[in-house]
């Protein structure tokens, strides 16, 4: 009798596979999933940057900061009513949502102003990438 060659793998070398595939995406999910957080709060951090320097300009040509009520929009053509130097341009194409799609929360007191994001969760307060990110805290040096 001729003995057959068997084509193919048998049930205990496909569980081996599938062990050996689950291990890896247990260990390497994790740091593929907290890079992507870890990258979000960068963007966050730089497009609070980016916002804080429009608004400095827009102060610089206009005098003042935009107000509560003109919010981070004031940065965007066309302008506020009332202001002869006004870039022509903008100071901002668009003003961004913040890396997890919620937009930036911005406020002034008139001599001052603060850019809000509330991090990952959406809220204020919060740990590790839910924490709020502000421009008070970053970008510009305490006076």
């Amino acid at each position: 009798m001729e003995k057959r060659k068997q084509a193919g793998l048998t049930l205990l070398e496909m569980m081996v596979v599938v062990a050996i595939i689950g291990l890896l995406v247990a260990f390497v999910a994790p740091q593929v999933f907290s890079g992507k957080d870890g990258a979000a709060y960068k963007l966050a951090e730089a497009q609070i940057r980016t916002l804080e320097h429009s608004v400095e300009r827009f102060n610089l040509d206009n005098g003042r900061y935009p107000t509560n009520a003109e919010g981070l929009a004031a940065l965007v053509p066309p302008p506020p009513a009332n202001l002869p130097h006004y870039d022509p341009r903008g100071y901002e194409k668009f003003v961004p949502h913040d890396p997890w799609d919620h937009p930036y929360v911005y406020s002034s007191d008139g001599r001052d102003f603060r850019i809000v994001s509330f991090g990952r969760d959406g809220v204020p307060g919060g740990d590790a990438y839910d924490a709020d990110l502000d421009s008070a805290t970053i970008g510009r040096p305490k006076a």
